[in-house]
């Protein structure tokens, strides 16, 4: 999200798919995880991939494709 003007934790940003076999991509950040924090965590992370899906309707997409947002790189 960098070249986008940067993106929060939780927000996501569309770009256009390119040579990918799609019409658009859609970019999130994930939080990192501490189980002192698992909470915050959980709600940022569920935050994401609302985001995701928030961006699909508003673009009027039908369908979309969500993988692991954040695994172990992020202590999850």
């Amino acid at each position: 999200c960098a070249t986008l003007g940067g993106c929060r934790t939780g927000m996501a940003k569309v770009t256009n798919a390119y040579d990918l076999p799609a019409r658009k991509v859609i970019h999130t950040v994930g939080p990192r995880y501490a189980i002192k924090y698992h909470t915050a965590a959980e709600n940022a992370l569920s935050h994401c991939y609302r985001s995701c899906l928030e961006a699909l309707i508003d673009l009027g997409l039908q369908s979309i494709a969500l993988g692991c947002i954040y695994t172990e790189l992020k202590g999850y």
